[in-house]
């Protein structure tokens, strides 16, 4: 904060007399609100913090001043005077924008600061109850300057709400708009340390009664689609950090007679820097979108309003766009960089519902562009934040889910979603279970089905494994799904995964055609190595012999149960092969020829009673088409080249009868969420904040950190 930027190393240790607003700010003296010592409080110059290790070791030489603030503010109630004062100032911060009082902008900032840094460390350490008993109105002797019947912390969360939805976004404004994110999200982690159910939680209550909480969902959204990339004079010379800054004067006052104190060392985890973000407001607008959204997610007293705003979102008609206009030329946050149509949006406002309903009955609660919404998708689905506002709304938003199923540019989507599958071992396990669950629900629609395998590719760099000059979106999506179930038998063996992988092919298997070469080989290939592990399992357990008594631990009770879960993968695979020679053959020679090359290895599951059944179907194929094969070879008394062959199979392929195959039910799965999503999905966006905001975790009951 402020205009220069310092890192912490570089602040100087002063005692006491450093800086006295701050001294009687936590001592047992209350300060009534019209005192001029908090102008002197909120007008020093604040840097910013830059690594993990600067805030844990500021929270170390804080804790215990923090502490006897603590237990100074119940009689103080110093902590509530300084959010009235927030509260006061708010509604000049309009004006001050207007007149470009920068004095006025910045002690903004500060008041903000340290009331964060007061919430923050508030939040961590006290019980729910205990939190908000620090805001209660005191006696008026005590504290006369505290309104009675006032819910200050509610107001307070309920400010940052309209200064995010309402306060013009700006170069000079973006500082206020990132940290009243972060103190939101901050003071939300507050359901991490309850033992409360969430929903019973008064701070997310405080959320979740908000009259402004469809706005709030709009212009979060808003803000992640335009990816307003910050001005250089944010970070200052010397870079910094996207988190909350520290100021020169709090490290003066609070190390007061504390900077000698030790401490364990700080660990690798500490010391290292948060990601640097070219667009730290994107980052946290869409982290507290996300969490606000998974919170009571179904069948709660309390209504989530969030969840319903952002399921209900609609697009944007043309020429229905409003915004708001930058207040002067040249100051707006986003570049030119950005495009024209992304100029205005961060600071675009909610617009009116229409009287069109979606599928639930219920009208649109905000609007956005889905083409800017689908381009936003496209640029950052590396990041698993996207990858889980791209699921929320296939999953649950039947507007942007027809927007994007119809769009041109799928492959744009689908590269990045690709990429974070082929290259697992760098990505977190969540990212590779919503990356397939988003493949899952685009694999429920015929039409894109279709379409993946009419949009071609050309020189596929990413994928290593062979060299790829031409092949269609739809071969490629198959080979990284099969290279995902390999990477799973080998690494995590994970049979949810495994149903995931399997099910997208199931869906997509009657629109498989004209798969190249190499796919055909690799899907074969698959059943295969699959086999030959049958095999081997069912030989180990023949050689065991008699099995009676085996008790649910033992070995052998566990390599019958592997082999039971491996021949429902094998029959998956057969169903899926069945399935597009049933819909597709005249279009897949090349299946066919992996099929002939590879007949052998489906002769001993023709007399299996778990495969019978669905063997007949491609022995009937194998036969019928080796028999063409034959009879043409012998007429040529000679053995057929690899493209006779192939041409051999086109031509036969058209005459096929295919009434001689049995007919197998439609392969078709449905995603479904857990009945309890949110005890996936808060734990796993807590994880996401840690690597964007500093948390002391050893105060914090659920793990925040490691999602491998």
């Amino acid at each position: 904060m402020g205009s220069s930027v310092s890192k912490l190393s570089h602040a100087p240790q002063g005692g006491v007399t450093a800086n006295e607003s701050l001294s009687r700010f936590i001592s047992s003296e209350h300060l009534p609100v019209a005192l001029p010592l908090w102008n002197t409080l909120i007008s020093q110059p604040y840097p910013r913090v830059v690594l993990k290790s600067d805030w844990a070791e500021l929270q170390r030489v804080t804790e215990e001043p923090l502490k006897r603030l603590c237990v100074n503010n119940l009689k103080t109630r110093n902590v509530a005077t300084l959010l009235q004062i927030w509260l006061n100032r708010q509604e000049e911060l309009v004006c001050a924008l207007e007149t470009q009082s920068e004095v006025f902008l910045q002690q903004s900032e500060n008041i903000l600061f340290l009331s964060g840094f007061v919430l923050k460390f508030m939040v961590e350490r006290l019980k729910e109850e205990d939190l908000w008993h620090q805001f209660e109105t005191a006696d008026s002797d005590a504290n006369p300057t505290v309104t009675m019947d006032r819910d200050l912390l509610r107001e307070f969360i309920q400010s940052l709400i309209d200064l995010i939805c309402s306060l013009p976004l700006t170069a000079q404004t973006l500082k206020l708009h990132v940290e009243s994110v972060g103190v939101l999200i901050y003071l939300l982690s507050s359901t991490l340390t309850s033992a409360k159910p969430s929903f019973q939680v008064k701070t997310l209550q405080a959320f979740l009664t908000s009259d402004q909480a469809a706005d709030l969902t709009c212009v979060l959204l808003q803000r992640y689609i335009a990816q307003s990339p910050a001005p250089a004079s944010y970070y200052g010379e010397e870079g910094g950090s996207l988190v909350l800054g520290l100021a020169n004067g709090m490290w003066n006052i609070l190390t007061m007679g504390y900077s000698s104190v030790t401490g364990p060392a700080l660990n690798e985890e500490q010391a290292e820097g948060f990601p640097e973000s070219s667009t730290p407001l994107a980052d946290l607008s869409v982290l507290l979108l996300l969490l606000l959204t998974n919170y009571c997610t179904e069948n709660y007293s309390v209504p989530n309003p969030f969840r319903r705003a952002l399921f209900s979102c609609a697009n944007i008609q043309s020429g229905n766009e409003k915004h708001v206009e930058d207040n002067e030329p040249g100051q707006h946050v986003e570049s030119d960089d950005a495009g024209s149509k992304k100029k205005s949006l961060a600071a675009q406002e909610a617009q009116e519902p229409s009287d069109k309903v979606d599928e639930n009955g219920q009208s649109p609660a905000c609007r956005t562009d889905f083409s800017l919404l689908f381009e936003t998708l496209c640029q950052t689905m590396h990041k698993e934040e996207s990858t889980l506002v791209l699921y929320i709304l296939l999953h649950r938003n039947s507007h942007f889910r027809t927007y994007l199923l119809a769009s041109s540019n799928i492959e744009a989507l689908m590269i990045p979603i690709l990429k974070t599958l082929y290259f697992a071992k760098d990505s977190t396990n969540h990212h590779i279970y919503m990356s397939l669950i988003v493949l899952l629900i685009l694999s429920e629609d015929d039409l894109f089905s279709t379409s993946v395998h009419d949009i071609m590719l050309k020189n596929v760099e990413w994928y290593a494994e062979r060299t790829l000059s031409q092949i269609s979106l739809g071969g490629i999506v198959i080979l990284v799904i099969i290279r995902t179930i390999q990477y799973n038998m080998l690494k995590m063996r994970d049979k949810y995964l495994h149903s995931n992988c399997l099910a997208s092919l199931a869906n997509m298997s009657g629109q498989f055609k004209n798969l190249h070469p190499y796919v055909s080989q690799r899907l074969i290939a698959m059943f295969e190595s699959l086999a030959k592990k049958h095999s081997r399992l069912i030989g180990t357990l023949h050689n065991v012999g008699e099995i009676e008594g085996l008790s649910d631990d033992s070995p052998l009770a566990e390599a019958l149960a592997d082999v039971s879960a491996l021949e429902e993968v094998l029959r998956m695979i057969l169903e899926i092969v069945n399935s597009c020679l049933f819909h597709q053959i005249k279009a897949n020679a090349n299946l066919i020829y992996a099929l002939l090359y590879k007949k052998e290895v489906f002769q001993p599951f023709l007399t299996h009673p778990n495969f019978q059944d669905i063997c007949q179907n491609i022995q009937l194929i194998i036969s019928f088409f080796q028999a063409r094969l034959d009879l043409t070879q012998d007429k040529k008394e000679r053995i057929l080249s690899v493209t006779e062959v192939q041409d051999v199979i086109r031509e036969t392929a058209f005459g096929f009868p295919k009434e001689k195959l049995a007919r197998f039910p439609d392969l078709k799965f449905k995603y479904v969420e857990e009945e309890q999503p949110e005890d996936f999905f808060v734990p796993y966006l807590w994880s996401l904040a840690s690597r964007k905001l500093y948390w002391n975790q050893k105060f914090m009951p659920m793990t925040m950190e490691g999602n491998n």
